[in-house]
């Protein structure tokens, strides 16, 4: 659980190493690019408002399942974007999507109650390594791809 919590949240900080080679690959300004990162974190704050409650109401289980299923969809898409408006609305649907990191965590905690603060510092440092690492990954790939 941890793993798949920590590449969850990945998913929206690995464009921030390389928005500037996102810039010159759409065309556009490096602010623009930079609106990449604005959005995913704006839909990841819209996620947790709007979607992580509903952990509370339905299966759990159920929930993260489809918001896995929903940001695998979405990051095939974003793949075959063509222009920067659709990188944004996917940037944001995609900061939506992953918040399935943190129904995760309350899932885990309620499996053991023997060790919930074990398993909840399992999966928070899950969470932290694939925030921290999701930036390493980015730049080491788009570096050995556009200079090596």
């Amino acid at each position: 659980m941890a793993i798949a919590a920590g590449v969850c949240v990945a998913n929206i900080y690995y464009n921030q190493p390389i928005l500037k080679d996102i810039a010159s690959s759409f065309g556009v300004s490096e602010g623009e690019a930079g609106s990449i990162s604005v959005l995913s974190q704006v839909g990841y704050g819209f996620g947790l408002f709007f979607l992580i409650p509903l952990g509370d109401k339905i299966n759990k289980k159920k929930l993260i399942f489809c918001l896995l299923t929903c940001l695998f969809c979405l990051l095939i898409v974003m793949t075959f974007s063509q222009n920067i408006v659709e990188v944004w609305i996917l940037s944001a649907a995609i900061g939506i999507a992953t918040v399935s990191a943190q129904v995760i965590l309350p899932l885990a905690a309620s499996i053991d109650r023997v060790t919930t603060g074990k398993t909840v510092g399992n999966i928070f440092t899950g969470i932290l390594i694939g925030i921290l690492g999701a930036r390493v990954f980015s730049g080491y790939i788009a570096e050995s791809i556009l200079f090596g």
